[in-house]
């Protein structure tokens, strides 16, 4: 509400309306109103996130009433220290914030960076520096003199007592500002008075922040996290090939020297950058190291999750064909046993800092896929086209077999899976092998075969909770695919007549047909898009005379336009009118029909014995599928009543009953199955 009524406002009487807001903020600051209160406190955050949001569209005039605000500030005498510095900091947190907004991308409106810190302090800085140097400092000036030599002390001490750790760690704090300040500063101008003070101070902020033997965080905290990135990223701004960035780079750094390498790029790719600054393309060509940085911290994240997924038991990784159900039940009190021990353990907790180390990986190659792909400035004509397939095949198996965690590991899902459409982009695609455009076409087919294989093989075996989830994004995953097959129509069948490639098209199939009897409404209507994909495939791969068989089949079930789709009985029948329309048989629905009628057999033998079957050994699988395709978005297992497990036998039976009818499942399988 708010916002709107700034916009009316600033609509009607926008300057007047700016005026007072920067008025008001004046007002509130602690130089004028006096100590902070909670309710003063409250008052003044609200004006300065209006103001915030206002310089976004008057960003020139909001800034330019803070700078005029802080002169005014450091030109007040009568009032308390407290008081002056907080109000100071509080102007200072606010044009922070105000700089931060994308805004500066309209040249226009922006205001140079540089100009504003030569405003605020760079003429106190010019004194500071002449008196460290001999000459005499001005009486007004010897607190902030007094300050900076304190903050220089402190840094040149060899501080072991634990008890003037607080100490250092303000001096570092100063010190990253000061670093930070400097790079609004054209580093051109290297005898401006920010570098001469910088290097006064850089080397032991270095050392005392970034040491492998003796950090000055061992085990940082967020707060602490953030201090070490603004110093990286300042440090980057100054001299992007510095030692720090090659030591956090290093296999062997620490994870939280790792973590606030690959945080600070974040900041620096998505952060709006001045002329002077480094690009993050500077850093394409160590993709090498930040890609084993990646596959080595998904191995141990992975190893973990393995374990507790083993924990687990097989009740939550998906359902087993009934015919291993008694070698199962045989090691059941096994299972339970480490469960018991994965509910103590703290695996979690000594994890956390590499889950959070993958996390901001994964986020880094959503928004900068090139970072981790095989980037060259030069194709060179005698590299082995071998490796380039093996580093990006290494690179994507790591992120897929994350998805099969998803249990263990809730918090990635989304952002591997967003990181794995993002690779898939046709401009991405070249980069995965990017000697030619053959090589390219070769090597995304076999990758792209693998991806899709291994996702539905946990999909046939039910072995992914969300699979609402998978499915749209197996989904967007064809998307991209023919996206990259249609800007590259003249080569698209070059490596696609590989045998993995066929079997993935075969399970994709499989998989689309599988789960037309889901529980899960959602899911229903995703499996069936996906044929609409399929075709499109076909159409980009084929000339109108050379499609095959299956595509009239499929075809068939594409054009669903008049789907019912309010409730789920409704939309059963509504999916099994267009498996009947099927003419023609196809291996993919054969698969479907064999697997669903296992399923089927169990659950009519289940149903026909009810409720004497409730305490059979077979009881608890069957449970355990019901729960899983009624409550995909469950973490855990909920009591399955009767009626849920017959409306799945239901679904069962209308497709099994519809696709034999209709001719897309051979009389072969039949006769098998029947046998």
């Amino acid at each position: 509400m708010m916002q709107g009524i700034m916009k009316v406002q600033s609509t009607e009487k926008p300057l007047q309306w700016v005026t007072f807001l920067i008025t008001r903020f004046e007002d509130q600051l602690p130089v004028k109103s006096g100590p902070l209160k909670r309710k003063a406190r409250l008052l003044i955050s609200q004006s300065q996130a209006c103001l915030v949001n206002v310089s976004r569209l008057k960003f020139s005039m909001v800034v330019g009433g803070l700078v005029k605000i802080l002169q005014a500030v450091n030109a007040t005498k009568c009032c308390s220290e407290q008081d002056l510095f907080d109000s100071q900091i509080i102007i200072l947190d606010t044009l922070e914030q105000c700089l931060s907004q994308d805004v500066l991308t309209r040249t226009d409106e922006a205001v140079n960076a540089k100009i504003i810190i030569q405003e605020m302090c760079l003429k106190v800085l010019e004194e500071i520096y002449h008196a460290t140097c001999g000459a005499p400092c001005p009486a007004r000036l010897s607190k902030q003199k007094l300050y900076f030599d304190s903050v220089k002390k402190v840094l040149k001490m060899k501080i072991t007592h634990t008890g003037k750790q607080p100490l250092l760690a303000a001096a570092c704090i100063a010190g990253v500002k000061l670093c930070k300040a400097a790079t609004y500063i054209d580093i051109v101008d290297s005898a401006n008075v920010f570098f001469a003070l910088l290097q006064s101070v850089i080397d032991c902020i270095k050392n005392f922040l970034f040491s492998p033997a003796r950090p000055l965080f061992k085990y940082p905290t967020s707060s602490e996290i953030d201090v070490m990135i603004d110093c990286f990223v300042a440090l980057f701004r100054l001299n992007y090939n510095n030692e720090i960035f090659r030591m956090c780079l290093n296999a062997q750094s620490a994870i939280p020297h790792q973590l606030v390498l690959v945080m600070a790029l974040y900041r620096i790719a998505v952060q709006l950058r001045l002329s002077w600054w480094p690009k993050i393309t500077l850093v394409y060509s160590r993709s090498n190291e930040l890609r084993n940085m990646l596959n080595e911290t998904i191995t141990r994240v992975s190893q973990a999750a393995t374990s507790v997924s083993l924990a687990s038991g097989f009740a939550c990784s998906g359902y087993v064909p009934l015919k291993v159900s008694q070698s199962l039940q045989k090691v059941s009190h096994l299972t339970g046993k480490l469960r018991d021990r994965a509910s103590v353990s703290s695996t979690a907790e000594e994890l956390s800092p590499t889950r959070k180390l993958l996390f901001w990986l994964i986020r880094l190659m959503c928004i900068e896929p090139t970072l981790f792909l095989n980037y060259h400035c030069e194709k060179k004509i005698d590299s082995d086209v071998g490796d380039f397939q093996n580093s990006t095949l290494e690179l994507m198996n790591g992120l897929v077999s994350l998805i099969g965690n998803a249990d263990q590991l809730p918090e990635l899902i989304t952002e591997v899976m967003e990181a794995i459409l993002c690779l898939h982009q046709p401009c991405n695609i070249l980069q995965w092998n990017p000697i030619s455009r053959l090589s390219s076409m070769e090597t995304f087919w076999y990758i792209n075969s693998q991806v899709v294989f291994t996702v539905c093989q946990k999909l046939l075996h039910h072995q992914l909770r969300n699979y609402p989830d998978i499915l749209r994004w197996l989904k967007q995953l064809l998307m991209c695919r023919n996206a990259f097959l249609a800007s590259n129509r003249d080569i698209c069948n070059f490596g696609a007549s590989e045998q993995l490639c066929k079997q993935a098209a075969l399970k994709l199939e499989t998989i689309c047909f599988l789960y037309l009897w889901s529980l899960d409404n959602s899911a229903a209507v995703t499996a069936l898009s996906m044929f609409r994909l399929i075709c499109k495939e076909m159409e980009i791969c084929y000339s109108p005379e050379e499609l095959p068989q299956k595509y009239m089949a499929f075809s068939c079930l594409a054009d669903s336009n008049d789907l019912q789709t309010i409730g789920r009985v409704a939309l059963q029948k509504s999916i099994n009118s267009y498996l009947r329309k099927q003419t023609l048989p196809c291996v993919g629905c054969c698969q479907a029909w064999q697997d669903t009628y296992v399923y089927w057999q169990d659950f009519a033998r289940y149903l026909k014995s009810y409720p004497k079957s409730k305490f059979d050994d077979s009881s608890q699988l069957i449970e355990n599928l019901t729960n899983l395709l009624a409550c995909p978005k469950t973490q855990r297992n909920v009591d399955v009543d009767s009626d849920l497990i017959l409306k799945l036998w239901a679904n069962m039976s209308g497709f099994l009953c519809a696709s034999a009818a209709s001719g897309g499942v051979s009389s072969n399988t039949l006769l098998n199955s029947s046998m």
